[in-house]
């Protein structure tokens, strides 16, 4: 009875489903948000280094006759001598304290939308409602 019929929704082969919003899937949308904070993490760590890179050579003024801007090869050269491996981390605090809640936002807000208009995008998923 916690559950409200919202209009149907059309499935692979086209069979159509009554969608429906209720508790059922807090758990999915949770564990969904979860994920993409740990999936947001990983891809920002991962992405860090060039993001310095290319900042870097966006913002370089040293390069003669470039315009104001260096390789890429010359700007990983420079921060590596003058910072060391640590200089690519640069930043990662604050993509990181803004990465993740966002990723957890868009996967729970996806998981949630897509639960109440009776979506599912995971083949594996469609094949147990069958059974």
């Amino acid at each position: 009875a916690d559950e409200q019929p919202t209009p149907a929704a059309i499935g692979r082969g086209g069979s159509v489903r009554p969608a429906t919003v209720g508790r059922g899937n807090t758990g999915g949308a949770l564990r969904s948000s979860m994920f993409g904070m740990v999936a947001g993490a990983i891809a920002t760590l991962l992405t860090n280094p060039m993001d310095v890179l290319k900042t870097r050579v966006m913002t370089s003024t040293s390069a003669a006759g470039l315009g104001g801007m260096t390789s890429y090869a010359r700007s990983a050269a420079d921060i590596w001598a003058s910072e060391g491996v640590l200089g690519f981390s640069r930043g990662a605090t604050a993509r990181l304290l803004h990465k993740i809640p966002a990723s957890g936002l868009f996967w729970l807000l996806y998981a949630a939308f897509s639960h109440a208009l009776g979506v599912s995008d995971a083949p594996a998923l469609r094949r147990k409602e069958r059974k």
